[in-house]
């Protein structure tokens, strides 16, 4: 079977994507997070684009030629946004998964989204692909590190939505009558069901199409 490397910002949002492969699959997995930190994430991120392709195309390069890497998964929308993943696919000849094929079919059917990101780089690089591939659609985004945070240290879904702007970030929505909630961060599937238990709007994330994309590649 076909090894995958799942490569994430942190640990935490990297063994989110093992544990999501993991209930689907049996293939052998390989970990990696580009951090330590959400902090160290975010300085990754917005270093000079250059050293930050740089760094990547190594890491790729490196799991490939080590591990005998043959499909990656990219588990982050920030890193995703930040990482020009179809260059490196091209590039290194293998396939390479990120969430943002996902919201490029959504934008077909929505107009009026919102986007909960962990960061201003995830948001804006989702917000690119959505209007890229519509020019009619509007994005409303929300972004908030303490929620990321708050997996990171423990806290549950229920403490989370009870704090740090997530009611708030509902009524915003509302207010601006948006027609779906992407949740634009893969640390957030872990409060996904409170938050949809919170809210009337249709809220979506990347898993499912992740998956099923996956399912396409181990097929061929």
């Amino acid at each position: 079977m076909k090894k995958i490397a799942v490569i994430a910002g942190t640990k935490v949002d990297t063994k989110l994507g093992v544990a999501l492969l993991k209930k689907h699959y049996k293939n052998e997995l390989v970990s990696y997070p580009i951090s330590s930190t959400p902090a160290e994430q975010t300085y990754f991120q917005t270093m000079n684009p250059a050293l930050r392709q740089e760094k990547m195309d190594t890491i790729i390069a490196r799991l490939i030629r080590e591990e005998k890497v043959e499909i990656f998964f990219i588990y982050c929308n920030s890193l995703s946004a930040s990482v020009d993943f179809e260059e490196l696919s091209k590039k290194h000849r293998v396939p390479i998964l990120t969430p943002f094929l996902f919201y490029k079919e959504l934008a077909q059917t929505y107009l009026r989204m919102g986007v909960l990101s962990a960061n201003a780089q995830g948001a804006a690089g989702i917000e690119r692909v959505i209007v890229q591939e519509n020019i009619e659609a509007d994005v409303y985004s929300i972004t908030n590190i303490d929620w990321v945070n708050s997996i990171e240290t423990g806290k549950t879904p229920s403490e989370i939505c009870a704090s740090s702007g997530i009611k708030e970030s509902i009524a915003f929505f509302e207010k601006n009558q948006v027609s779906c909630i992407v949740f634009g961060c893969t640390h957030f599937p872990y409060f996904f069901d409170e938050y949809q238990r919170l809210s009337s709007i249709k809220c979506f994330n990347a898993d499912t199409y992740l998956v099923e994309s996956l399912n396409e590649l181990l097929s061929r």
